[in-house]
């Protein structure tokens, strides 16, 4: 008997994979698993192919990611792509690196860098399903965190981080309070601009989730921009084309989010299988977008 379409079910697929990367960390769920697995042999050969496939890729992933981590290096060359007070954010090949350093306010994104380093130590994690500072980094792409030492400017280069920091920098410039607060919170999704007693307050009401830009942000922008392009008389494809375009511009303007990353992708993915009639539904398209990124980072 010919097995069913995948399509409608690609949410099995998720669930599978995500079932092998939990389950490699409990036996449990390594049952439960294996019982999904037998369930999908004799209902759907497809899916349990498919789900195969999926974790064969995460499993790489892991294999590779963990690679790049082995070796704590004596010294780096590197760009930095991201800044924070304390800590810089330094790519050096494929590697990624948050380094702990007194001087970060003394060098700006874009910056190439040399410099001497040892291994950040921290307090292993004891209490159970607490916050586990290591896992939050991988989840990040960071590779190592380290202590930076004997730290040189060599050049500056161009990253995709210098437009974000210089669109803030210019709203701090250009814009008076409380408008640049709000400008950066829902345009930007930087809420470092915002008093500090209305951040204790909404965290206090339970509705700080409100001020991260998300999906529904960009749900609002888009139809409004959907609706401008309609009054202009274009075809279908002009106005899916102007925003792909503005998806890929607003994520760069806002530094990769990962909320709007996957909102962003959700919407490019029903666009291309709407046009091909590939008849995939939301659920799918989500579903796709959710296995793209458990297969890049399955941290």
């Amino acid at each position: 008997m010919r097995s069913p379409s995948v399509n409608g079910r690609l949410v099995l697929v998720a669930l599978f994979s995500t079932l092998f990367l939990v389950g490699s960390r409990s036996s449990v769920w390594l049952l439960i698993w294996g019982c999904f697995s037998l369930y999908l042999l004799r209902r759907n050969p497809r899916i349990l192919f498919l789900g195969v496939l999926v974790c064969s890729g995460c499993f790489v992933s892991l294999l590779i990611r963990e690679k790049l981590s082995d070796d704590v290096p004596e010294a780096i060359v590197g760009v930095i792509v991201g800044q924070e007070e304390g800590a810089l954010t330094i790519k050096c090949g494929l590697r990624r690196y948050l380094v702990f350093s007194d001087r970060s306010a003394d060098f700006a994104v874009g910056d190439t860098l040399t410099l001497e380093v040892q291994e950040a130590v921290f307090t292993k994690k004891e209490i159970p399903h607490a916050f586990d500072y290591e896992a939050y980094l991988k989840a990040n792409n960071i590779h190592r965190a380290l202590v930076g030492k004997n730290m040189t400017a060599t050049g500056r280069t161009f990253v995709l981080a210098w437009i974000p920091q210089t669109v803030r920098q210019y709203v701090e410039a250009h814009f008076p309070d409380p408008a640049r607060a709000y400008i950066g919170l829902f345009v930007l999704g930087d809420a470092g601009g915002l008093e500090q007693e209305l951040q204790e307050a909404s965290v206090r009401l339970g509705i700080r989730h409100l001020f991260a830009l998300s999906g529904m942000h960009l749900g609002v922008i888009t139809g409004f921009l959907s609706a401008l392009v309609k009054r202009l008389y274009v075809s279908k494809r002009v106005e899916k084309t102007i925003i792909v375009f503005f998806l890929i511009g607003y994520n760069i303007l806002t530094a990769f989010q990962v909320s709007l990353v996957r909102a962003s992708l959700v919407m490019i993915v029903f666009f291309v299988t709407n046009s091909k009639q590939m008849r995939l539904s939301r659920l799918d398209c989500l579903s796709l977008v959710y296995l793209a990124m458990l297969v890049y980072n399955p941290y």
